[in-house]
């Protein structure tokens, strides 16, 4: 895929339902939190600590120019001392609002104003049929992964969540299946061999929020795409 949006992005969209909502606002949430340390990551802004439940080092604060990054930025660089499971759950790391502002102007969602929140029901489909194409490339093998399709993939799986969103692109595979074929790529493509150290990091940090901190996650209230 090429133009490919942010991370936080292709997470909006895999957790919301073409109405606009997603079943778990805070899983929503916090997915994005995770997306957005990932994504830094990925782009050589912060580094992790060696502990069990890893710190966040910012390596360079300048602007990315992506709003929801640079608003996680801010919140990383008041958060010095906090490990990511407290990172994640702080409400300065809420990007919801960033991450739909680019979607929003792209014309890929609307919002919509409720009594209580607001939601973001889709506009044009194309980003998010895209992306899962593309997903579905990958995991049946008719695609190889770049890093951050690995990263992706990992995030998904991590979360217990990749067949709750993916199950209606690759019905072909159980959910059994599909997280050996996601484990497999991590260790064996050459985009996870290109991540190196970064890659192998990314898993533990996803791991560990996703297990110490279980309200990251919760697949069984998770939509698949209706």
């Amino acid at each position: 895929m090429t133009n490919r949006a942010p991370l936080t992005a292709e997470i909006f969209l895999l957790l919301t339902d073409d109405r606009g909502k997603s079943a778990a606002s805070d899983t929503r949430t916090h997915a994005i939190a995770a997306a957005a340390i990932a994504d830094l990551a990925l782009r050589g802004r912060i580094a992790f600590s060696e502990e069990k439940n890893p710190r966040i080092e910012i390596l360079d604060s300048a602007p990315t120019g992506i709003p929801e990054l640079d608003q996680a930025l801010a919140a990383l660089a008041e958060m010095p001392r906090k490990r990511i499971d407290a990172i994640v759950q702080n409400r300065r790391m809420n990007l919801v609002e960033a991450t739909a502002g680019p979607l929003i102007d792209s014309g890929a969602i609307e919002r919509k104003d409720g009594l209580f929140s607001a939601s973001f029901p889709e506009r044009d489909g194309a980003l998010e049929d895209a992306l899962r194409a593309h997903l579905a490339d990958i995991v049946t093998g008719r695609a190889q992964p770049d890093e951050r399709d690995v990263v992706l993939l990992q995030f998904l799986r991590s979360a217990d969540i990749a067949h709750a969103i993916l199950k209606d692109d690759v019905p072909e595979l159980s959910r059994r299946e599909l997280d050996r074929r996601i484990t497999e790529l991590a260790a064996e493509s050459p985009a996870a061999r290109a991540l190196g150290k970064i890659g192998e990091d990314l898993e533990a940090v996803l791991l560990t929020m996703f297990v110490i901190n279980p309200s990251a996650t919760n697949a069984a209230l998770l939509m698949s795409r209706s």
